[in-house]
């Protein structure tokens, strides 16, 4: 059953979510009660627990479908192609697609993990390290040569890369230019470490 009850209807269900992302996104996890989601949806405080379990149950299940959907988008686009190369730029590219759909989604995985309790962040730390594997198994050709560690190292450069740039909504970063520039860094890094 989802961290969210059942019986909820779909309208109510999705506009506490979507309150949560809101208000989360702008004040932070920590900053916000149950009242001010509460209050944010239209309902009474008390009627939110008819319709989630806690505030820690809901953050998880927004991360948890975030990162469980850039996975399968990513898994689908990288499928798709036949050299080590065009993987890595559609592994790319699928970010900055996902970015363009659930941006906040997005910030509030980079910044609100912390906020889970130990058994969530693990069950989100276990997700992670599936997207970080999934571009580790892109990669390891291009690092077959290189010193051992190095496709480890390079992989999360390129994710920290990824998510960081979410913390400078100032930056504007063209995409063509980003993965131009992100593909010749590990292809790179790759034959000087070979």
């Amino acid at each position: 059953m989802s961290a969210l009850l059942s019986n909820v209807e779909g309208g109510t269900r999705d506009r506490i979510i979507d309150a949560a992302i809101a208000l989360f996104c702008e004040y932070g996890f920590q900053a916000i009660s149950m009242r001010d989601l509460a209050k944010q949806v239209g309902v009474n405080a008390g009627s939110l627990y008819n319709h989630i379990e806690n505030k820690q149950e809901l953050l998880y299940e927004i991360l948890e479908s975030t990162l469980s959907s850039l996975i399968v988008t990513t898994r689908r686009s990288t499928k798709r192609q036949d050299t080590p190369a065009k993987k890595f730029q559609a592994f790319l590219q699928s970010f900055n697609y996902f970015k363009g759909v659930d941006e906040r989604g997005l910030v509030l995985l980079y910044r609100e993990v912390v906020s889970l309790d130990v058994k969530r962040q693990t069950d989100i730390r276990n997700l992670q390290k599936c997207y970080l594997l999934l571009l580790e198994d892109i990669l390891s050709p291009i690092y077959l040569n290189s010193l051992p560690g190095r496709l480890s190292y390079m992989s999360k450069i390129v994710i920290g890369f990824l998510f960081g740039q979410l913390q400078w909504s100032s930056a504007d970063l063209h995409e063509k230019m980003l993965v131009a520039h992100l593909i010749r860094f590990v292809t790179e890094s790759a034959s000087q470490n070979a």
